[in-house]
């Protein structure tokens, strides 16, 4: 091999590797000032070996003046990242060698004239002086490197010593290179061709130096997807190139045959490419290589976190749930199916998705009690193989021969939420050879552990309906119950009066219309049980006719004094549910009268008043055309009811003013009654003085 070529060999690797250094720099750099320097070194020193190269393999001369000046932007660039990094390790040093600075930076002065110079004259008496500054200047970087790795501490020189080492090896070969020069008069091709092979020594050094450093990765990062899929642009173009090379060669050396086979290889070339592409297990080995070689993570965290919290809130309920999470860390290492338990009420294992494995429809979930034992005392992911070639752990976990039959079984994961055994996972084998490393098996908890959250929510959340299920049905047992109450409260005061008031005729007919009105109640209660869509058979209801055929109808004292103020008052509603509500405030108004005056001339005395008007606004006007609400309103003079009661109990299920004789339903009956057509009940009460209930009710539409 000629010399000249030997040099550009020599010096265009050299170029290579510090261009693939200075990306490598400025994808991990971070904005700081020593890894700048660096990185501005380097990449001037990969444009300084181009020159060279290029000098090299053209064999002349003509290049020596761009060369130099690439030589002069190089040296300048170390220099000063020399003195950045002496700053960052000892500042206090380097007033010390004040002298040595300014030296330097006269030299590159005198370097940079001398070379642009060259650059359009090219005169040997030029070319001489630059060879002695050179000297001067590899002397000024040497000393700077010595008292740099003097003055730098036990830990700074750890850090420090490839980057001295670096500079020692490029400027102490120029010292020698150079010095030579001077001394006979004309510069050593051998040397001069060697110049660019040692340079690249100093790759790796600087490599090294650069991992020392605090990493802290740049904002601008390849994407895993972006990786991935343009590897796989490059596979399916290098393939498509050599079906192509293929075709083109049986076309022009297959004789009669080599149309015929060129078609058949493009046609048979394009089948494999899309059965390649399409190819779960090639897909798997290409992401598994890119992983190892390419990529400093296998996982993208952000993108792999946004798709498990995506995954795992779209499902809420418990068997698609299951589904997600077997999907999701079988997508983690590849595999390509798996099963999974789920722990029930009773603390044992449920099969609940058998995936791919054919397991027997009926085992006894005692077989894997000695697994839940092992991961009560921590959550160690089982990797099948390793726990069958070690006898110890084989008999502590002790699965059961039924799992392992298919011989697909490959990974065992515990799904645990505030260290209680959710359940577990069994994964199938992958589609392509997985060597299991530290940053899988932490991925997998991480993803097992947000997995065991949701599934305990999603248990929890069908725990909680099931209990708002029977919740619905004691509460419907309770409004029944109050109905009877109420009713067996009437035909008792009925029974009661009976005997006394037996020849009165009027007594006779208020009594058959008691009997009535309980017959028609239990005929409602009835059908509410047959049927949960009779609430939604609305009628038009006059309201005056319903208030007074009610108000005639109360049994008890105080008698209600009706006071209507609209010729009628026509709402939207299912009559026999308003009447209830309506019937219920005025029975509740009479019983509060009671229990101020318990004997029954202070019952006389007190007053239950109930009034049918318009709503007049805050105003007090209101033209009749223009009604929109009916009020109603009903008042006593009761016990009353504190502020504390209303605020926390009122129209709430189970609290009553009655003590232990009132079940606490009829007021929260009555307001959902009111407002499922559309009223507004409104209360005002103080104790010691009565209640009044104001009902605003929407008038019908016309």
């Amino acid at each position: 091999m000629a010399p000249q070529l030997i040099g550009a060999v020599g010096y265009g690797l050299c170029a290579l590797l510090f261009f693939g250094l200075f990306f490598r720099l400025l994808i991990y750099a971070r904005s700081q000032r020593a890894e700048q320097a660096l990185t501005y070194a380097v990449f001037m020193t990969a444009v300084w070996a181009c020159a060279n190269a290029v000098m090299f393999y053209k064999d002349s001369v003509v290049f020596f003046g761009w060369v130099s000046w690439t030589e002069v932007t190089r040296n300048a660039a170390w220099f000063y990242c020399l003195l950045v990094v002496f700053g960052s390790v000892q500042a206090a040093a380097l007033p010390l060698l004040k002298r040595w600075v300014w030296g330097g930076k006269l030299v590159l002065l005198g370097q940079f004239i001398l070379s642009t110079l060259l650059v359009f004259v090219f005169d040997t008496r030029f070319i001489s002086v630059f060879y002695f500054i050179n000297v001067l200047f590899s002397v000024s970087m040497l000393v700077l490197v010595e008292q740099l790795l003097r003055n730098a501490s036990q830990a700074q020189r750890w850090q420090v010593k490839f980057f001295g080492v670096a500079c020692l090896l490029l400027f102490g070969f120029d010292f020698l290179l150079y010095s030579q020069s001077v001394l006979k008069g004309q510069i050593q091709p051998s040397w001069l061709q060697a110049r660019g092979a040692v340079t690249t020594l100093a790759a790796p050094l600087v490599f090294l130096y650069s991992t020392r450093q605090r990493r802290v990765p740049r904002l601008m990062a390849f994407s895993h997807k972006l990786v991935f899929h343009s590897s796989v642009l490059l596979v399916a173009s290098a393939y498509l190139i050599l079906t192509a090379i293929a075709g083109y060669y049986f076309k022009n050396f297959g004789g009669g045959w080599g149309e015929f086979l060129r078609i058949f290889v493009m046609a048979g070339g394009l089948v494999g490419l899309v059965l390649l592409l399409f190819s779960g297990a090639m897909r798997a080995r290409l992401w598994v290589f890119i992983s190892r070689h390419i990529l400093p993570f296998q996982y993208d965290y952000r993108e792999e976190w946004l798709k498990v919290t995506r995954s795992l809130s779209e499902a809420t309920a418990l068997w698609p749930l299951t589904r997600k999470i077997v999907a999701l860390l079988g997508d983690c290492v590849e595999s390509t199916g798996g099963a999974i338990w789920v722990c029930n009420e009773s603390q044992r294992l449920v099969l609940i998705n058998n995936g791919v494995f054919t397991f027997p429809e009926v085992h006894t979930s005692r077989d894997l009690d000695a697994l839940m034992r092992y991961w009560q005392e921590g959550d160690r992911i089982v990797l099948i193989p390793e726990l069958l070639s070690d006898v110890v752990l084989a008999r502590r976990v002790n699965l059961p021969t039924w799992m392992l039959r298919d011989g697909l079984a490959w990974l065992l994961i515990p799904l645990k939420a505030q260290n209680t055994l959710q359940g577990f996972v069994l994964l199938a084998e992958p589609r392509t050879e997985i060597s299991l490393n530290w940053e899988n098996f932490d991925y997998l908890r991480v993803v097992a552990s947000q997995a065991a959250v949701q599934l305990a929510v999603a248990r929890a959340s069908e725990q909680l309906a099931t209990t708002q299920r029977f919740e619905a049905v004691h509460q419907m047992s309770a409004f029944f119950v109050h109905d009877l109450k109420t009713m067996v409260s009437q035909l008792s005061m009925m029974s009661k009066n009976a005997h006394r008031h037996i020849s009165n005729p009027a007594f006779i007919e208020d009594m058959l219309s008691t009997v009535d009105h309980a017959v028609s109640k239990m005929q409602r209660i009835l059908q509410h049980l047959q049927s949960a869509d009779l609430n939604q058979r609305l009628e038009l209801v006059d309201v005056v006719v319903l208030m007074r055929d009610m108000v005639a109808s109360v049994l008890g004292e105080p008698q209600p004094q009706l006071s209507v103020l609209v010729p009628s008052a026509t709402v939207r509603a299912e009559r026999s549910a308003l009447r209830s509500a309506l019937m219920n405030l005025i029975v509740n108004a009479q019983e509060a009268v009671r229990e101020r005056a318990p004997d029954d001339e202070h019952a006389r005395s007190g007053e239950v008043c109930v009034s049918v008007d318009v709503f007049r606004g805050h105003d007090g006007q209101v033209a009749l055309e223009r009604v929109e609400q009916y009020l109603i309103t009903i008042s006593d003079t009761g016990k009353g009811m504190s502020p504390d009661f209303m605020r926390e109990h009122l129209f709430k299920p189970f609290h009553s003013t009655k003590g232990l004789t009132g079940m606490g339903i009829g007021l929260y009956q009555t307001k959902a009654s009111l407002e499922a057509v559309g009223a507004e009940v409104f209360v005002e009460s103080r104790v010691g003085e009565g209640t009044v209930f104001r009902i605003l009710l929407p008038m019908a539409p016309k």
